[in-house]
């Protein structure tokens, strides 16, 4: 299984974010009148969007998490996941994994080290808006788990996971790898 699969299969474990940057509220500049145009004797610019998306915590950038809380999974995780096959396989592999959780962040094993990776490349290379999008979604609807995710916040969870695969996460995800995968 190549770099990019395993990308594409970690990406899907991001359920604790947010989504979709559909961004209605759009206002339409009115013709300033005859010469007052922006020039070329055309029209005013359109619509310009004012709405900038959710605010407050939840839309906060999700920061980089510190090196030595890395690696967080073993050489024998990422030999198994990459002859996964299905994502079956794939995430039993990430369960299998025996590498120890850093103990000063509860439940910073494997599995949330490479999903955690993934949303903060995601986040920070271009997908900001869906990511706060869906995060505040999630948390607006007091969301723990995939099926709550589901059924409130779909299309924000699609729109974050439709902007990942034009992002090299690589770097990121196979940091929680000794020697970067």
């Amino acid at each position: 299984m190549n770099k990019l699969t395993i990308s594409s299969m970690i990406f899907a474990l991001a359920l604790g974010g947010c989504g979709d940057d559909d961004r209605p509220g759009d206002i339409t500049i009115p013709d300033s009148g005859p010469g007052a145009d922006m020039g070329g004797g055309g029209t005013d610019m359109g619509p310009v969007s004012t709405d900038m998306g959710p605010t407050g915590e939840c839309a906060a950038s999700v920061m980089a998490l510190p090196a030595d809380f890395t690696p967080r999974c073993s050489m024998e995780t990422a030999t198994c996941a990459e002859g996964a096959t299905t994502n079956d396989e794939f995430f039993a592999c990430l369960d299998a994994d025996t590498t120890a959780p850093y103990m000063d962040m509860a439940g910073l094993d494997c599995s949330f080290c490479l999903n955690y990776q993934s949303i903060q490349c995601a986040d920070a290379n271009g997908c900001h808006g869906e990511w706060a999008a869906f995060n505040c979604c999630a948390e607006a609807n007091g969301c723990e788990d995939n099926a709550c995710v589901q059924a409130n916040c779909g299309p924000e969870i699609t729109a974050f996971q439709n902007c990942e695969p034009s992002i090299d996460c690589n770097a990121q995800i196979f940091s929680c790898f000794p020697s970067g995968g």
